[in-house]
């Protein structure tokens, strides 16, 4: 993983390989290139945790892993799986919980995902920006008063981060329910 850290990616992934292939049930090697791998070749990431799950079905972060890999393969079924399974193994995960709430949200079951929200919200109440995330799905559900009121809860203004159409500040795009924000 220091590798990694440092940038170094080719030397992190010859590192891993090495691991694994000296030792084929090393789960922690596997898991670790498959982060390597995952902003360049998903799928293989998604083959790398899967078996790393094989080895531990109790790995809490491969299947956390699994559930954003799957989720934005936009295989929601799967992701959703994922999360699941990753807050079984370990319930104070507060960001599968979270996750979970934006896959339960894009299927269309806002009654799970609210509750699934404030689930997660209460694991982390000083991750301000898990409540942000709320309230943007609660105004998408037309819920404004309750979005102002999880806002105001978390000390945040008008809405907790900058707008994205203000030109003096730039925001990473972020996605509820689908859509861009």
């Amino acid at each position: 993983m220091a590798f990694g850290a440092l940038g170094e990616s080719a030397a992190a992934r010859e590192a891993f390989e090495q691991a694994i292939e000296s030792d084929p049930e090393y789960e922690e090697a596997l898991y670790n290139l498959a982060l390597n791998e995952k902003e360049t070749d998903p799928q293989k990431a998604v083959e790398l945790l899967e078996r790393a799950i094989e080895i531990d079905s109790d790995y809490a972060l491969a299947h956390h892993e699994l559930g954003g890999l799957y989720e934005g393969l936009k295989d929601l079924t799967r992701a959703e799986y994922h999360f699941r399974r990753s807050l079984e193994i370990d319930p104070a995960n507060y960001w599968s919980g979270l996750f979970l709430a934006n896959v339960l949200a894009i299927e269309g079951r806002n009654e799970e995902s609210e509750k699934m929200y404030r689930f997660a919200i209460g694991l982390r109440p000083e991750l301000v920006g898990g409540f942000e995330f709320f309230a943007r799905f609660l105004e998408f559900t037309g819920k404004v008063q309750e979005a102002a009121t999880v806002r105001a809860s978390a000390g945040l203004r008008f809405g907790g981060w900058p707008r994205p159409d203000d030109p003096k500040i730039t925001v990473p795009q972020i996605s509820i329910l689908g859509h861009e924000l």
